[in-house]
């Protein structure tokens, strides 16, 4: 009799084994079926973006360099208008916000906080 409970036991402890095993392969097999792979259209799209992105950050940082501010400051002004948030600290700042993409309109920084002029800080003079 005990030998039979043992087995009976051992059994019980098998099919559960087993039952959580199919369950979890289930689970397993229908959560990848509902990831979506990336296209390579989409990539190229995520790389297109990318790509304008950072030709926007470099027109951005020849606009607003230190000589072309010297010059006029139009340029910079009309580019960075739109993100100003970013570098403000306060309630209005957007410097966490994604969609925003602040670390593209870096170069705006120069516009904000004001370069030399001809190599001289205003407070100096």
């Amino acid at each position: 009799a005990l030998r039979c409970r043992r087995v009976f036991m051992i059994t019980g402890i098998i099919a559960i084994i087993s039952a959580a095993s199919l369950a979890i392969a289930l689970a397993v097999t229908n959560s990848e079926h509902e990831r979506k792979p990336y296209s390579p259209s989409q990539l190229s799209v995520d790389n297109d973006e990318q790509q304008n992105l950072l030709e926007v950050a470099e027109h951005i940082n020849l606009a607003c360099s230190e000589h072309r501010l010297n010059e006029d400051m139009t340029e910079c002004q009309r580019l960075c208008h739109t993100s100003l948030c970013c570098f403000d600290s306060g309630d209005y700042s957007c410097e966490d916000d994604t969609a925003k993409d602040c670390a593209v309109y870096a170069g705006c920084e120069a516009l904000v906080d004001g370069v030399p002029i001809d190599g001289v800080e205003e407070d100096e003079e």
